[in-house]
């Protein structure tokens, strides 16, 4: 069972969560990378989209226009995976040997963007918690 209740549930909080994550200070990783980083999750299908290849503003874009978009990095997990990911309860390397996360690009520019990691799961926690309707199972 999927902890949201439908694609717009997810959007509605990682829209949230990706404008508090790369805020001022935190977007200067993905910035001083100049990257596009694309998320791909599945039950419930989502397309998400975070690009700072212009190194000034990160654009954030979500459903048909983040897919048709291009991507340094992508992630594609599922949404019951896509739960403790963003939580923090889900080790990434682990994620991925177990397939339930993979990844397009780069391992080496996907594991320079680990310090942001941490302070995208807070902001998640604390959206999912706000967030109307959702469901008590991780």
């Amino acid at each position: 069972m999927s902890p949201y209740r439908d694609a717009a549930h997810l959007q509605a909080i990682l829209e949230r969560v990706f404008r508090r994550g790369y805020a001022g200070d935190e977007a200067g990783l993905i910035l001083r990378q100049r990257l596009a980083v694309a998320f791909v999750i599945s039950d419930p299908d989502l397309h998400a989209r975070v690009d700072g290849r212009d190194g000034q503003t990160v654009q954030v874009t979500f459903g048909p226009e983040a897919a048709s978009l291009p991507a340094d990095l992508t992630f594609r997990m599922a949404g019951d995976a896509a739960h403790p990911f963003w939580l923090g309860e889900l080790n990434p390397m682990t994620a991925m040997t177990q397939g339930r996360l993979r990844i397009g690009g780069s391992l080496i520019r996907a594991i320079a963007l680990s310090p942001t990691l941490p302070h995208l799961q807070r902001a998640y926690r604390e959206e999912y918690a706000a967030s109307p309707g959702r469901e008590t199972v991780r």
